[in-house]
């Protein structure tokens, strides 16, 4: 019998399945994950979905936190406002975190969850199986860069139109700042006429129900255009004024787009107001005195992208952008295209022989750090008689010249004036803010904190979308909205006032008609400067100072009308060594 058992054929055939089956184990795929399933929506509570990655830890603790200051800010007006937290932070990573705040005894309340984005489960994923949910969330949370927010809005348009308009729901976007975008799908490129970029208004990809709270790359450009300009010690002594961008990223493209607005409305101001000098001196002071300068000094082109040759400088018109074709590098040392385009900047600087130019860099933190190391590589005997004015969008983050300066932003190795956009103040001391550590940092009058906090500017971001949520949903002494386009339509009515939203009154509306955050509701910029030796004026010392800036209404209880740059906080001294 055990002769029959080990016959030849019945060896090779149990072989043959050995084999089989160790190829089934080891080439088979991953077991198919479900489909996500949202947690369902009890009675008396509204879903606000925070839909971000699941490696975005760090931004849910700022949200988390946002949450509890916004209920603490609240109850002073509206004692029954309290934070529930206590799932916030699960032990287990695949239990959903959420924080809520009620209003009333009666369980009404709004329940803020993280549905996580990972690789098996999408944005899309995510919308789709959240609009078939009853009831579908109140408003969805998200847009941490521009192109997540495309994909976003995209779904959501596409999705949402399965429901009754009262049910669509609102998209709140963070830190989308682009203007316009490339279409998410191929069939929405053909929709668009065809020109070299195809693109579309951010704003317009889910119409009617979206809301960004953060401000646009347009209005960032414009502020930090702004400031420079009315700053002796910033404003470029005369043109071209130069532009790097990364045409492998579209934020880049996009906010260079918006400098070139900006500059020309600041140029044209600067044009009106010349003009308006000479007229005056001919009408009341004939001959005029050219010591004035009749004509202006700062002349743009109408077009940004326009090529413009090297022949043109003296003619006063700005070369086109010094477009790079990759952002892909090591941590500080210029890639092959960075460094070629640094090589050709600095040959236009030198021709110009500007004192103080101002170079716009449109990248990210890394390949505008990269870039800038190139241009001090080829212009060692860089001083402060030539005085480099460095001006950028919100990618260069406070975190990086305050608490990372050491490594990300050493002002020894980057010796430029640096002028960067911040969405809320990043020092704000009622956020929590303390200049850091005594030995490093001092504050403008001399005494020094033994603490160390990072900026606020994300939980006071967040704490916007919050307040308004709250302020619009369930409005003190009035009923809680009963669906999505109720709360869009009050939404349109929530104000600006003190660096406080409220619902109603005489505060600047934080909302224009398409749902884009309007001018005067926060915006900041953030001035880095180094510091020289007062004795060498060619040495650099290992410190910078700081300063933070915000664009506030005039007190009209005073008769003062417009808006102005008021300094907020003393100016920070931050150190680049420990000998000091």
């Amino acid at each position: 019998m055990l002769r029959a058992v080990f016959r030849p054929s019945i060896l090779i055939a149990l072989s043959a399945a050995v084999v089989v089956g160790a190829v089934v184990v080891v080439f088979q795929g991953p077991p198919a994950q479900g489909r996500p399933t949202p947690l369902p929506v009890l009675a008396g509570e509204r879903e606000i979905v925070w839909l971000y990655p699941a490696t975005n830890a760090p931004s849910w603790e700022r949200f988390v936190a946002a949450v509890r200051r916004t209920a603490e800010r609240l109850r002073r007006h509206r004692p029954g406002v309290q934070a529930d937290d206590q799932s916030a932070f699960p032990q287990q990573t695949a239990a959903v975190p959420e924080v809520a705040l009620s209003w009333s005894e009666a369980g009404k309340r709004f329940v803020f969850r993280w549905y996580k984005l990972t690789g098996a489960w999408k944005t899309c994923d995510w919308i789709e199986a959240l609009l078939a949910r009853q009831p579908p969330p109140l408003a969805i949370i998200g847009g941490s860069s521009s192109d997540s927010a495309r994909e976003l809005a995209t779904c959501l348009n596409r999705n949402a139109a399965k429901l009754p308009a009262q049910d669509r729901p609102l998209l709140l976007l963070t830190n989308a700042t682009a203007d316009k975008v490339a279409p998410y799908s191929e069939g929405e490129t053909a929709l668009i006429a065809t020109t070299e970029e195809a693109t579309v208004p951010m704003m317009q990809l889910y119409p009617g129900r979206t809301f960004r709270f953060c401000f646009a790359n347009k209005q960032m450009a414009a502020a930090v255009s702004d400031f420079i300009w009315g700053r002796d010690d910033l404003r470029p002594d005369k043109d071209p004024v130069y532009m790097a961008l990364w045409n492998d990223d579209s934020y880049s493209r996009d906010l260079i787009d918006g400098f070139g607005t900006a500059l020309r409305q600041v140029t044209a101001r600067d044009l009106a107001n010349q003009w308006t000098w000479m007229v005056n001196q001919l009408l009341f002071n004939f001959p005029p005195g050219l010591a004035g300068g009749i004509f202006p000094e700062q002349r743009l082109p109408t077009d940004p992208n326009e090529e413009r040759s090297a022949s043109t400088f003296c003619l006063g018109i700005p070369p086109a952008p010094h477009r790079i074709d990759s952002s892909v590098g090591s941590f500080d040392t210029p890639n092959r295209y960075e460094a070629k385009a640094a090589g050709d900047m600095l040959d236009a600087l030198l021709f110009q022989a500007q004192n103080r130019p101002l170079v716009i860099v449109a990248g990210q933190t890394q390949p505008s750090r990269r870039f800038l190391r190139g241009l001090v590589r080829g212009m060692p005997s860089l001083s402060k008689r030539v005085q480099i004015v460095v001006a950028t969008g919100d990618a260069i983050a406070f975190n990086t010249v305050y608490r990372d300066r050491h490594v990300a932003w050493n002002i020894q190795d980057l010796p430029f004036a640096l002028v960067f956009f911040c969405h809320r103040n990043p020092i704000d001391a009622d956020a929590g803010f303390r200049a850091g550590s005594g030995k490093d940092v001092q504050t403008g009058d001399g005494e020094r904190d033994g603490t160390a906090e990072t900026g606020t500017e994300d939980v006071l971001l967040f704490g916007d979308i919050v307040a308004a949520l709250v302020q619009a949903g369930a409005p003190a002494g009035g009923t809680p909205c009963a669906h999505a386009e109720e709360l869009a339509e009050r939404l349109a009515e929530v104000r600006w006032e003190d660096d406080r939203i409220e619902l109603g009154g005489s505060g600047v509306p934080l909302f224009d008609r398409e749902g884009q955050r309007c001018n005067g509701t926060g915006e900041h910029v953030v001035c880095l400067q180094p510091m020289w030796n007062e004795d060498f004026k060619d040495r650099l010392l290992p410190c910078a100072t700081i300063e933070v800036w915000q664009w506030r209404r005039r007190d009209w209880a005073k008769g003062e009308h417009g808006q102005h740059w008021q300094r907020r906080g003393d100016p920070l001294t931050v150190w680049y060594n420990d000998v000091h």
